[in-house]
């Protein structure tokens, strides 16, 4: 009979990127990770997440996840307010953006990713609000 994992991980664009090798480092005989290619794939998985597992005690947003799906700048908090019913005290929820989008819109960033940097920087403030 296999043992359960000691932890659940969901992982947004965990199937290529910097989700990817995430979900690549994450995963060992411990720990079970769920790779989804869009937070839109994410959130449909939660409750398959719940129904196998009963938990799950990380949701990791990379940076890529949103701007796939066409620059949803509410995408990453609604995934994990859809998430925290199902994640145990200590459950946590890990926010992975660029560097340039961190810093928008006070420094400069490169031509053309200003869209991208503006809806990053917007899921990383909802988040920031969430915090207790």
């Amino acid at each position: 009979m296999q043992q359960e994992p000691a932890r659940i991980v969901l992982v947004t664009d965990g199937t290529s990127g910097i989700g990817a090798e995430v979900a690549q480092h994450l995963a060992d005989a411990d720990t079970h990770v769920v790779r989804a290619g869009s937070t839109v794939e994410a959130s449909a998985m939660i409750d398959s997440i719940h129904s196998r597992f009963g938990r799950l005690d990380s949701l990791i947003l990379t940076a890529g996840s949103d701007v796939s799906q066409g620059l949803d700048r509410d995408a990453d908090r609604r995934l994990a307010l859809r998430a925290l019913p199902v994640m145990p005290e200590g459950g946590r929820i890990v926010f992975a953006t660029t560097h340039q989008a961190h810093f928008f819109p006070t420094k400069a960033v490169p031509k053309g990713y200003a869209a991208v940097a503006a809806s990053m920087r917007a899921n990383e403030t909802a988040l920031y609000t969430m915090r207790p």
